[in-house]
């Protein structure tokens, strides 16, 4: 028997009626462009202006692969996206199975600070 969705519940229309999305645009973009001041020359992936859009995450690709795994050690998140692309066995796809790979989606929400941000530059930098 299908279920029809009507609306969502009360608590949810609250959590989202509770949160400034103006603000947390802004702050997306500016943790944005503070990725690209701090790591654009460094970038393989060539990347547009923001507009006024508001991103999910800053694409890093550096020219050498960077291990995750250190990143975590360290205690710095860098979720990976799309693990299994590179695992399908289907021939031909490299440039995808690269990106899935290398691409470092650095996160940008309005959780982290400039602090946070720094600090996941400034080991990127170092790493080269």
């Amino acid at each position: 028997m299908p279920c029809d969705v009507y609306s969502i519940s009360v608590v949810s229309e609250g959590l989202l009626r509770s949160i400034d999305f103006p603000l947390v645009a802004e702050i997306r973009r500016r943790n944005y462009n503070f990725f690209q001041d701090q790591l654009g020359s460094l970038n393989t992936l060539p990347l547009r202006s923001l507009g006024e859009n508001v991103p999910f995450c800053y694409p890093y690709l550096p020219e050498q692969s960077i291990d995750r795994k250190e990143l975590s050690d360290k205690g710095l998140f860098v979720p990976t996206l799309w693990p299994d692309a590179a695992q399908r066995g289907i021939d031909g796809f490299e440039w995808d199975k690269r990106l899935s790979k290398d691409v470092l989606p650095l996160p940008i929400d309005h959780r982290y600070t400039t602090e946070d941000l720094q600090r996941l530059s400034d080991h990127l930098l170092n790493v080269r």
